[in-house]
């Protein structure tokens, strides 16, 4: 881009700040690339005419100039500005480009060749007269509408896109643009349109079948067995006058407890996400694989950790397991979240790998009253010692394990999850939202 002191024909106002971001969009190849075009095939107006371009859709306000005011080799570049500044698709590309320096030199760079034929076509037929002009750039400014058109979809989809993955346009504005760009490749894949499309599904589906109960706090309604401390009733204080009787039943989680029904805003636990990543789950399905689905929920998941502050883990397993962290905010990035979605295996499947690395994950990161929610589509048999080994842990620390059925029958999930979802349907929310009442309440729903 031209340095700061050089002289400019400018056809929308700018000030030395606007410079400063003609400056960043330096970096956008694709915006250099149209600039240098533009400044070679039509000299001596075109550079000035694309950035100017991206001046119009970067500003909060922008303003063009008086034609009175522009020099007769940039007359043909003012009048397209000026259509395009009148263009009510350009103030809808604005929207998603308006102080956004990638998205306005990206929609300014796809512009670009449009740009250079409506005024070719235009200059043949209108010469130097600035009246002709104007009217034969608008009638050929259907051309340019529809490139807009399709930029202004391309943005609002972008914005979808890194919504999905926990970004709104602010945080994507204060990525470095190499990092921005590099994200944008990774998103415009059609796997992560699946997924956003899916999310969407789910979400909107998922809202419309909840149903919301605000004010009602949390209150005890029955007695149960458990481990939660918290929550014992009060005549177990007694038992704690024999120690060894005490603490086997509290390892069991055979102590009497308040079973509370509401929503805790505090204290919650983490979710740990176990999702069976095995060949059977990439079959497809309502037109979506179960394995797209599994990636949508985790989606949510993340976004309710955020919203509530509770730590995040998955365990991604087929006949293996691997664990991911995503507790703290440098392990919530878009990136690392792409990293543990795009994971997949696609042999085998062993419900004992992940169940064992769930426990590490417990006292590990010492979590207690955490949901489990464990995702598969196929039965697998699990030894009585496995078994037993998850159950105590879980009572030990009053951890909740929901199981997440995607086809076929329950199988081994039965004998570890404390109540299986049973998902027939991909696209529609109304099942998840059963599941995510449990997991966000203190306790599963009646």
């Amino acid at each position: 881009m031209r340095a700061l002191d050089v002289d400019r024909c400018d056809l929308v106002e700018i000030d030395r700040w606007d410079l400063l971001e003609l400056e960043q969009a330096s970096s956008v190849p694709a915006f250099v690339e149209q600039r240098r075009i533009m400044g070679e095939v039509m000299a001596p107006w075109g550079a000035d005419a694309l950035d100017d371009v991206f001046l119009l859709l970067f500003k909060a306000r922008p303003t063009v100039v008086s034609v009175a005011d522009v020099a007769p080799t940039h007359v043909i570049g003012h009048v397209l500005i000026s259509l395009l500044a009148a263009n009510p698709t350009v103030q809808r590309l604005r929207q998603s480009t308006m102080r956004d320096v990638v998205a306005a030199a990206e929609a300014a760079a796809k512009m670009a060749p449009q740009l250079r034929a409506t005024a070719t076509q235009a200059g043949k037929v209108a010469g130097g007269d600035v009246d002709a002009l104007g009217q034969a750039a608008e009638r050929d400014l259907v051309d340019l509408e529809a490139v807009a058109e399709e930029a202004a979809d391309e943005a609002e989809q972008h914005s979808r896109l890194a919504g999905t993955w926990g970004l709104g346009s602010g945080e994507l504005q204060q990525l470095a643009i190499e990092e921005r760009l590099a994200l944008a490749r990774q998103l415009d894949t059609p796997r992560m349109r699946a997924i956003t499309d899916l999310f969407g599904r789910l979400r909107d589906s998922m809202f419309a079948e909840r149903a919301e109960v605000d004010g009602i706090g949390v209150e005890p309604v029955d007695v149960e067995m458990g481990g939660d401390l918290s929550r014992m009733v009060g005549a177990e204080l007694l038992s704690m006058l024999q120690d060894e009787l005490f603490f086997a039943r509290l390892g069991d989680g055979a102590l009497r407890q308040y079973a509370m029904h509401g929503t805790d805003e505090i204290g919650r636990g983490g979710i740990v996400l176990c999702v069976d990543c095995s060949g059977s789950m990439g079959w497809p399905h309502q037109g979506y694989t179960r394995e797209l689905w599994a990636t949508a929920l985790k989606l949510h998941l993340l976004q309710t950790a955020v919203k509530d502050s509770r730590p995040m883990h998955v365990i991604n397993f087929s006949s293996v397991a691997k664990y991911h962290r995503l507790v703290d905010a440098d392990e919530r990035t878009p990136q690392r979240l792409l990293e543990v979605a795009s994971e997949w295996y696609g042999y085998g499947t062993s419900f004992a790998a992940p169940l064992l690395r769930a426990i590490k994950v417990f006292a590990e990161e010492d979590d207690r009253s955490c949901d489990v929610v464990f995702v598969s589509d196929g039965e697998c048999t699990l030894s009585p010692r496995t078994r037993q080994t998850y159950q105590r842990a879980t009572r030990a620390r009053g951890v909740r394990t929901w199981g997440v059925q995607l086809g076929r029958g329950p199988g081994a999930m039965a004998d570890f999850c404390d109540r299986i979802f049973e998902i027939t349907d991909l696209t529609s929310g109304r099942e998840l939202g059963e599941l995510l009442n449990a997991v966000e309440s203190v306790t599963a729903p009646a």
